[in-house]
């Protein structure tokens, strides 16, 4: 249950947080995910045979496929943790809120009702 009056409040602060997230604003604040000029790695991967050799054949490059792929899911998983970051800070405020009154409560009761 909200404090009445800070309905508004709560939800502008929520909506702000998780629209911020959504549209990628917070993707300029966070550090890179890896980095993009490091040395080649020779690494063992096993896939199925035919699926290999039929990409081959389409002359598709494996090792740049599966970089783009893993770099795509690592981003997914950063984009999942931010998620229940912010989930966990609205949670925190909207709790701070239900306890002690949002900022505009207590304006409103130092300086009475306008």
């Amino acid at each position: 249950m909200e404090t009445p009056g800070t309905t508004g409040l709560a939800a502008s602060a929520r909506s702000c947080m998780l629209g911020r997230e959504l549209h990628g604003a917070s993707a300029a604040m966070r550090e890179a995910l890896y980095d993009p000029n490091a040395a080649k790695a020779t690494v063992d991967v096993r896939i199925n045979a035919d699926l290999h050799a039929r990409a081959a054949a389409k002359g598709l490059d494996a090792s740049s496929i599966a970089e783009r792929a893993l770099a795509q899911e690592l981003e997914r998983i950063a984009q999942e943790e931010l998620r229940a970051q912010l989930r966990a800070e609205v949670d925190a405020y909207d709790a701070f809120v239900e306890e002690h009154g949002s900022f505009a409560d207590l304006v409103r009761a130092h300086h009475g009702s306008v």
